[in-house]
C-alpha cells in the first residue's frame, strides 16, 4: 500500500509540474502540448489508484457489514434462548 501512496504522491507531482510548467514558463505550442499529455497521464493515474482505493474501502466496508450483521444475530439467538430457558 506504501507503494501505491508513493505511486499517488509522485504523479500528483507530475501533474502539478506539467500544470506549473504550462502556467509559469513560455512555451511553444508543441512544449504545451506535451506539458498537456504528461499532466493528463499523470492525472490518469491518480485517478485509477484513486478508484482502486475506493473499491477496495466498499469491499471492506461490506466485510465489516456482514461480520456484524452475523454477531447481531448470534447475539439475539443466544438472548432469545436464554430467554426461552428462564421461562
Amino acid at each position: 500500500m506504501s507503494q501505491k501512496s508513493n505511486s499517488f504522491e509522485n504523479e500528483i507531482k507530475k501533474l502539478e509540474n506539467s500544470v506549473n510548467n504550462i502556467e509559469n514558463k513560455n512555451l511553444s505550442i508543441e512544449e504545451m502540448l506535451v506539458e498537456f499529455k504528461s499532466g493528463t497521464i499523470a492525472a490518469k493515474k491518480c485517478l485509477e489508484i484513486l478508484n482502486d482505493a475506493e473499491s477496495q474501502i466498499k469491499l471492506i466496508s461490506e466485510e465489516i457489514d456482514n461480520i456484524l450483521e452475523e454477531s447481531v444475530n448470534d447475539d439475539r439467538k443466544h438472548f432469545e434462548r436464554k430467554k426461552e430457558s428462564d421461562q
